[in-house]
């Protein structure tokens, strides 16, 4: 089973009505039927809301989705210094806990402002294949 996991508060929602479909498309031609999507997050409930209209319901048939909110604030953090990266790198190892939780054989770390081809999901299983 693969995991896919994002990260992303209220203040970088920008992305994810693209990132969404994105994701969406890679998951169909990659012709994964089955999986989990953790978005992990604060706990705004604007993101949410956006994380369930712009990923959760875009989600093919058959993907689970796992919205885990923590209490943490990024209203007060620079971008790129070390608290907010420090704050990024938490998120993903909570995403990697649950994922491990949930006997994920593979695990699929995206930023949420990245807006992967509809291959991309594919052409990585294949590097790994080498």
């Amino acid at each position: 089973m693969i995991t896919i996991a994002t990260y992303a508060t209220k203040r970088y929602a920008y992305a994810l009505p693209n990132f969404g479909r994105r994701i969406a498309a890679s998951i169909v031609h990659a012709k994964k039927k089955k999986g989990t999507f953790l978005f992990v997050t604060d706990k705004s409930e604007t993101i949410e809301h956006l994380a369930n209209k712009y990923v959760k319901e875009v989600l093919p048939d058959g993907w689970n989705f796992e919205l885990i909110q923590l209490d943490i604030q990024d209203d007060d953090l620079k971008n790129y210094k070390n608290d907010a990266q420090l704050m990024i790198a938490h998120m993903q190892g909570v995403a990697m806990t649950e994922a491990r939780r949930i006997g994920s054989k593979y695990f699929w770390s995206l930023e949420s402002d990245v807006l992967v081809p509809y291959n991309a999901l594919k052409v990585s299983e294949q590097v790994l294949e080498l």
